[in-house]
């Protein structure tokens, strides 16, 4: 978590941050304590089995990015912001791709194997029937499957099997009570 790669990669992410609030703010877009935002990238990693994550190397990238969020509030407060205008950042890395959580949504995708595939190619195909994004959505397979899968229900199923988004899931339905 201190190593140079992770220092690196923090430095990056903050600036990243730090950058996007000021490019909404000149664009009128003031953020408050009430937004969210979801730090978010493929690990392009499998995990194998749902368990490994929380395998240190798995963890590691989360507790990494829990530190850039610490160092990103820090560094606004240090210039004067106050808490009403911080919002919520909250990070969410799928292992090994976006498309596990579509996976989650249905037992007819989703299996144990999901967490052993590579994301690109064999679990984009999985879902999308293509290895890229832009493929899916030019086919229309993009907005098909996620009409289909992506329902309130399939948010029990994506709670019980994805550890990633968890703390996404909570968070939005303590908001929304």
């Amino acid at each position: 978590m201190f190593g140079e790669q992770a220092t690196d990669l923090k430095k990056q992410v903050v600036n990243s941050l730090i950058n996007t609030l000021k490019m909404l703010q000149k664009k009128n877009i003031v953020l408050d304590n009430r937004d969210l935002v979801i730090i978010s990238s493929d690990s392009e990693k499998p995990l194998g089995h749902r368990n490994n994550y929380f395998q240190k190397w798995a963890y590691s990238v989360e507790a990494i990015l829990g530190l850039v969020i610490d160092e990103f509030y820090q560094k606004l407060v240090e210039q004067g912001y106050s808490d009403q205008y911080l919002p919520l950042v909250v990070p969410l890395i799928c292992f090994p791709s976006i498309e596990i959580l579509v996976a989650a949504c249905t037992e007819d995708i989703f299996d144990n194997q999901c967490r052993s595939l590579r994301a690109k190619p064999y679990l984009k195909q999985k879902i999308w029937g293509t290895d890229t994004i832009d493929e899916a959505r030019r086919n229309g397979m993009l907005y098909g499957v996620l009409e289909a899968y992506m329902t309130h229900d399939a948010l029990d199923k994506i709670y019980k099997n994805i550890h990633e988004v968890r703390k996404i899931i909570q968070v939005l339905s303590f908001a929304v009570k």
